[in-house]
This record gives C-alpha cells, structure tokens and sequence, in this order.
C-alpha cells in the first residue's frame, strides 16, 4: 500500500517585483512614459479580464515601472489614465499560464477624456524570464486529439519533451504512472514537477490527479528553469491552471464509446486466430481468442457567475466552475497457460515418452555417486510417479488449478485458454470559485477527488489468483491575494493533496487451515 500527502503552506509579503514566478497566473509589466521618452509616475492602470469583467489596478512608481501581478489566464483590456494625458487603451491583451508579458505604455498629451485605442499591434511575447518552455493554449485543448482525454499527452508537442510509455498503452486520467513518464531535455523520467494553479500536484514522483481537458484553461511545460523560484526537480516543470468561471453561464458535455468492432486486433491475437492447425476461423473461435472489450469514457464540465435570484448577484464578483469526468473499461485478455492433464494429477506422465526420452522423470530419492564426480539417479518405470510419493498436500493445491480447455501443444503446454478479466472504473470530480473582494482583494478556492477501482488476473474460477487495486485521490487549495500598495502585497497559499494507492490480492484472508 503506497500512502503519499504533500501540503503546502505558505504565507508570503514581498514586493511586487519579485511576486509568484512559480505561481500559474500571470504577470504584467511595463513603463509608462511620455511622448519624449520620459517617465510618467502616478499613472493609474487597469486591466479587465473580458470574460469576468472583474478590474485590478495599480500605479507607476517614481521610475514609471508598473506591474500587475497574480492575473489570471485570459484576454484583458489594460486602460492607462494620467492628467494631462489622453487615455490609453489596449485590448485585446492575452496573459497565458506562468508568463510575465511586458507592456510598455506610451501616452500622448491631451485632456483625459480623450482615448487612443490600441488594438491591431502585434501580439506580446514574454522576454521577462530566462526560461524556456512552451504554453498548450485552450485552443489546442480543444482542436487537438487527446488520448485517454488527458491534456498530458499533449505535453509531447513541446521540443525537448519524450514519452517513455509504449505507443499502444492508455492515457486515461488514472494512470498516472503513464501520464508521468516523460523525460525532458535529457533528464530521466520521474524528475519532472507537476502543478495545478501553481500548488504542487504530485504523489512520489508522479502527477496525483489529471483534470478533463474541458476544465483546463490551458497549460505550461518549462523544460529549461534558470529562475530560483523553481525549485524541487532537475526536470520539467509541468503547470496547469483551471477554467474559473465568467458572467456567461456554460458547459460541455463528451461522450466517447469504442467498442469491439472499432479496435484493432493485435498481431500476436491474429496469428492464433488464423493459424488453421487449431481449426478455421469460425465466428466461436473468433470470440473465444477475441474476447468483446469497451471502453465508455464520459466528462461533463459547467461554470458561471453565483447567482441566486432574490438573495445574491455574484456577477462581476463571484465565479464557480465545476467538473466530472469518469470511465468504464472492459478489457479482457485472450491468455494460454499450461495446467497439469487430469493424469498428470495423479502422476502419470507416460504420454510423454511417446515424444521421446528427453521427457524421461527420475527419482530423486535414488540418487547415487557416480564415476567422474557425477552423480545418478533411476527412473520411474513407465514415467508414472507412485501415488504412494505423491504429496498429500500438493494434492490439495492441485484442486484450485483449472482443468485444460484445449490440447494445447504436443508436450500439453498452452492447453489452458481463456479470456482474462481487465476491468478499470473511474470516476473523478473537480469544483473551483473564485470571488473578488475588491480591486485590490481577490481569492479563489478549489477540490478535487477521484476513485479508481482496477480488477484483473482472476485466471482460474476461485480466489488462489486476482488483484484488486484502488487509487483515491483528495486535493483542496486556497489562495488569497491581497495588494495593500503597488510595492507591497500579500499572497496565501495553501495546498493539500492525498493520493492513496492499495492492491489487494483476492488470496487476502484466505484460510491456510483448509490445507491441514
């Protein structure tokens, strides 16, 4: 039983320049200056995310340096106001997960209530940090296939990023050992840090929980940090942030099914299935070495403002978003085992002298020195063991082996088929809000919590074989920001994750007595 919990507390009051470079939100910077090139100081600045319409302001300093720190992923309208200038306007301005863009602010002279809008430059491109990666945009979430509908599969488009994990294995959002085994600019898999609104999202050296990609807003791979804030691993540093939600109330609702006839039989499932010395392909046969597997995978996400009619109006100030996502899948393996015949139960192996003296049995009650250093022993007349030497409790060992199914080869190996029991249940829920205060007060809170209940080896009829293993998964996270000046702030943060893994063989609490 693996049991893993990471928390983390942490209480910061620093100044703005140096505010969260690990955190998954957003920075903005710039100066702010005049006509001439000279420093405007004083300046107001605001920026408003569209979607929330929610406002954070600042003011330049006395060298006319700005920042608007702790923003959240999304588009912005920045709007720059100083007397004896005209107002300045940009949009649209997109802040992505993790980046300090800089927006330097040219204002004109002029009465204040005149605007110059700003809105065909270029787009803004982050040249405040040192580090190198890429950012999964919400529109690759989106427009791109997932497999398994994990957004860590997506990880791989970003250069300096390798998948260890075999090409036809799953990406479903409970195997986190696969959604984990990346390696990145030469350092081993394992060795990567996993974040989830800039709170570690980790269990050992492993991603702990995986959200639907329609609840991620989008995601940061950082394969090369020089910045000291990220800390904790030689690898990648892997950042997502979820959607909070806006004053649009929506969802999104996915249902993916593949059944049998949708996927592709494997190489070795088709040698036997057309190899003619075990009979023609039958539709029996078919299904007997084919056994019918599917796989349903289903995810339903919502968000909006809170709004409750009569008694609260959280538009523009308060946001919730939720999340579900689950699956069912049927996988059983078409396997061959070799089972003792029903005389080789009673210690006759004389069948296979027919094949040749090399299936001889001796006795090992008869061995003997022998010339050269060597030694001999006699064998059993006619390959048959007496039931006098037979074990008694072998014998009752031997009734919880299946009887053979089939021929098998012509020494009896292979000749136990049948079609392995692999089945996987998930099901896994997420729920964020958000809430501001005030232009300078924001907070957000967020839960997750997934089951897993994986099933599989019960290869004979009774409870010697099978393994029962169970993922569960809790997670909380607050964050509270709070600017009490354009040079002094403070965040807290808490984090807490609990990730348990147990396997439970079906053999537990099995009865040694029955034996004798």
């Amino acid at each position: 039983m693996i049991r893993r919990i990471r928390v983390l507390l942490a209480g910061c009051v620093a100044l703005a320049v140096v505010a969260g470079a690990q955190d998954a939100r957003g920075r903005l910077i710039g100066l702010v200056t005049d006509a001439s090139g000279a420093v405007v100081p004083d300046a107001t600045l605001t920026a408003t995310h569209l979607e929330m319409n929610t406002r954070i302001t600042t003011r330049s300093n006395q060298t006319g340096y700005y920042e608007l720190p702790y923003l959240l992923p999304g588009v912005y309208r920045v709007v720059v106001e100083m007397q004896g200038f005209k107002r300045y306007q940009r949009e649209p301005i997109e802040i992505r997960v993790g980046e300090t863009v800089t927006l330097n602010v040219s204002l004109e002279l002029g009465a204040v209530g005149e605007t110059v809008t700003v809105t065909a430059e270029a787009p803004m491109l982050e040249s405040a940090s040192a580090s190198l990666g890429a950012v999964i945009e919400r529109k690759m979430l989106e427009d791109l296939p997932i497999a398994g509908g994990s957004v860590t599969y997506l990880a791989r488009l970003v250069p300096g990023v390798t998948s260890g994990q075999a090409p036809g294995h799953n990406w479903l959002p409970s195997a986190i050992d696969v959604l984990s085994n990346i390696a990145v600019a030469g350092t081993e898999s394992g060795a990567n840090e996993f974040t989830l609104d800039g709170i570690p999202n980790m269990t050992r050296s492993s991603i702990s929980f995986s959200p639907p990609a329609d609840l991620v807003q989008e995601f940061r791979v950082d394969t090369v940090n020089y910045d000291a804030a990220q800390g904790h691993a030689s690898g990648a540093t892997i950042g997502m942030s979820l959607k909070a939600g806006t004053n649009r109330l929506g969802g999104t609702a996915l249902w993916e099914v593949a059944p049998n006839p949708w996927q592709a039989t494997d190489f070795f499932s088709n040698k036997r299935l057309y190899d003619l010395s075990t009979g023609p392909v039958t539709p029996e046969k078919r299904k007997a070495m084919i056994p019918p597997r599917k796989v349903n995978r289903y995810s339903a996400t919502s968000g909006g403002p809170v709004y409750l009619p009569g008694l609260y109006d959280g538009r523009n100030r308060t946001f919730w978003t939720y999340g579900f996502q689950g699956f069912n899948r049927r996988n059983p393996a078409n396997s061959n085992y070799t089972v003792p015949t029903p005389a080789q139960r009673e210690g006759d192996f004389s069948a296979l002298l027919t094949l040749g003296s090399v299936y001889q049995i001796y006795d090992p009650a008869t061995i003997r020195p022998a010339p050269g250093g060597r030694f001999s022993r006699e064998p059993f007349p006619g390959n048959i063991i007496p039931a006098s030497r037979l074990d008694p409790l072998a014998r009752k060992f031997l009734s919880y082996y299946a009887k053979p199914t089939t021929a098998g080869t012509a020494d009896g190996r292979n000749n136990y088929q049948l079609s392995e029991t692999n089945s996987n249940d998930f099901i896994q829920n997420m729920a964020r809000v958000d809430h501001q205060f005030s232009e300078n007060h924001r907070l957000f809170g967020r839960f997750t919590h997934s089951w897993l209940h994986f099933y599989r080896g019960t290869i004979f009829p009774n409870e010697s074989r099978g393994l029962d293993r169970y993922r569960k998964q809790r997670g909380l996270a607050l964050d509270d920001v709070y600017v009490f000046s354009p040079g002094f702030l403070l965040n807290v943060k808490y984090g807490f994750t609990r990730f348990l893994q147990s396997d439970w063989p079906q053999s537990r609490g099995f009865d040694l007595s029955v034996f004798g």
